[in-house]
């Protein structure tokens, strides 16, 4: 067995030359005072750093907000002016269309890929009801309602310019919007039609879609006329049935609606006013559900 006379002068230690424990601890102590305060310094330094990039962060997310909103502004100024309770003014839109074109100019030359998600939805909702709107003013006193346009130049016409790119308002709808799982943009989008929802009177952006879509949906399901009621019917052999009347929007689209073990009526229990939905509640055992007849005609004077 080797001895410690028989390793290297490195690696063997006598006991004059072990470490001082207690000298050591000395020195540690010594040096508390200045770890201390060298702590606090990076601690004071750090501070304003990550304070700087919070606001930097946060004067981003304004600036894109701004951004979006600044975008859309043309459209919305033109909402308010000439649209009421869903009807449109089509007369008084046509004598500033030229702001409308210039908003669709705007939005041949944005790239939504830029956007954040919510401004993206945003964007293409608003585009599908301002080309719906420019598409009608084409045919302002020529046509009683969409349907009057021939197929080829109507959902299906690759004409409508984002970002560069040209889309139909079927792509627009079915294969960008529609996909993004969320149902309630079928209350935001509108085909001129008397029994679509109601347009907005304001455009969507992204900082207050989600609120925006919300509304929409309750504002929808309020409407008797188009949206959703319910009524005690005389059965075919006497007696009432419970029944819930929906738009033809729930039949058109069903699975949009269903998911994660929920049908449509349970969808609009979370939007029906509360009478109704109490109402549902009360009758889901037995409940008939029928869809409403569907007015194409224009909306707007």
């Amino acid at each position: 067995m080797a001895t410690a006379h028989d390793l290297p002068a490195h690696l063997s230690v006598g006991a004059s030359d072990r470490p001082d424990p207690t000298r050591a601890g000395a020195f540690l102590v010594a040096l508390l005072p200045f770890a201390l305060v060298a702590a606090f310094l990076l601690g004071w330094a750090a501070e304003p750093l990550l304070a700087q990039a919070a606001r930097a962060d946060g004067a981003a997310t304004a600036a894109a907000e701004r951004a979006d909103a600044g975008l859309h502004a043309p459209y919305d100024a033109l909402l308010r002016q000439f649209v009421r309770d869903g009807v449109v003014d089509y007369t008084g839109l046509s004598a500033r269309r030229d702001e409308l074109q210039g908003y669709l100019r705007a939005l041949a030359a944005t790239d939504p890929d830029a956007l954040s998600r919510d401004e993206q939805a945003a964007l293409w909702i608003n585009a599908y009801n301002a080309f719906t709107l420019e598409l009608m003013l084409e045919y302002l006193g020529r046509i009683d309602g969409i349907k009057d346009i021939s197929s080829g130049k109507r959902w299906k016409h690759e004409r409508w310019d984002v970002g560069g790119t040209r889309y139909s308002l079927d792509q627009i709808e079915h294969e960008i919007l529609r996909p993004r799982g969320d149902a309630r943009v079928h209350f935001a989008l509108v085909c001129a039609s008397v029994s679509c929802p109601d347009l907005r009177a304001e455009a969507y952006v992204g900082a207050t879609l989600d609120a925006q879509l919300d509304d929409a949906a309750r504002h929808f399901l309020a409407d008797t006329s188009k949206g959703l009621r319910t009524a005690m019917e005389s059965g075919f052999f006497g007696g009432d049935d419970p029944t819930l009347y929906l738009s033809k929007i729930f039949d058109w689209f069903e699975e949009d609606f269903e998911g994660d073990g929920q049908d449509v009526v349970d969808f609009v229990l979370r939007y029906a006013p509360a009478e109704d939905a109490a109402f549902i509640r009360r009758h889901r055992d037995d409940l008939d559900v029928d869809h409403m007849d569907y007015d194409w005609s224009l909306n707007g004077r």
